[in-house]
């Protein structure tokens, strides 16, 4: 009993390790855009969705389509968070055509959402925007984030192997650089 109890939990754990790598948004993304398969932009991929959503976009990354199942080899799509007062909706959308591909609301998501300020200037499609001018390079995803009472964008962007994140206050437009990271050519930080 006790031998069968370790090799399920190992296998199990094997898996989950397996889902965390597969769902690595930073490096998935910036491969993705070496290997030239994204060919509708960050900021229409936005559009479209605010448009049907009736909402804000909060987020935005690159993931396999079915990242739990795959092994780094499942099909790339646009991750797409919009806040709507229903909740937060989940959007997949190809890359090649900007299709929607599926919508679902999450059940469990949209609490760091919650309580966002009423006189944020800035959208996600700005901030994106802003960070293409100010970082000279892509922008390979983008979140609002609430952190002890402070709501920042993190962008990532990705200029000639160059990971870099900039904070953008959606308040008043401030950028903030944060870090640099070199990626080798499959988009992984070293």
């Amino acid at each position: 009993m006790n031998k069968k109890f370790t090799i399920m939990t190992a296998g199990f754990l094997a898996l989950l390790g397996s889902a965390a790598l597969a769902d690595d948004h930073h490096g998935g993304t910036e491969a993705a855009i070496a290997r030239g398969r994204a060919e509708v932009s960050l900021q229409e991929v936005i559009d479209k969705v605010a448009a049907d959503s009736k909402g804000r976009v909060v987020e935005i990354h690159f993931e396999e389509m079915d990242a739990f199942f795959s092994f780094g080899d499942g099909p790339l799509v646009y991750a797409v968070e919009a806040l709507t007062p229903e909740g937060v909706m989940e959007y997949k959308v190809d890359p090649k055509d900007g299709n929607i591909i599926s919508r679902s609301k999450e059940l469990m998501g949209g609490l760091e959402y919650r309580k966002l300020p009423d006189d944020m200037k800035l959208t996600l499609k700005q901030a994106v925007e802003k960070a293409e001018k100010t970082g000279g390079g892509e922008v390979v995803s983008a979140k609002l984030k609430k952190e002890d009472g402070t709501v920042l964008y993190h962008i990532r962007v990705n200029e000639a192997g160059t990971g870099r994140t900039l904070l953008i206050d959606p308040l008043n437009g401030n950028v903030y650089p944060v870090s640099s990271h070199h990626s080798d050519e499959e988009g992984h930080e070293s």
